[in-house]
């Protein structure tokens, strides 16, 4: 089974709108890497969405 993670495009624009507003309060750093690291664990949830059974 081919599994793939994909955003809607209302949460893309709340990431964006999220880093934004962390750039704003004068940490562009800091919101970039927390959106990062919001959309790579996102990400990681496709390596384990075909893996709900388990064989043996």
């Amino acid at each position: 089974m081919n599994l793939r993670v994909r955003f809607a495009p209302e949460a893309l624009a709340q990431l964006q709108a999220l880093e934004q507003r962390i750039a704003e309060a004068g940490a562009p750093l800091a919101g970039e890497r927390y959106v990062d690291a919001i959309v790579d664990y996102c990400m990681k949830l496709q390596a384990f969405a075909g893996t709900r059974g388990c064989s043996g």
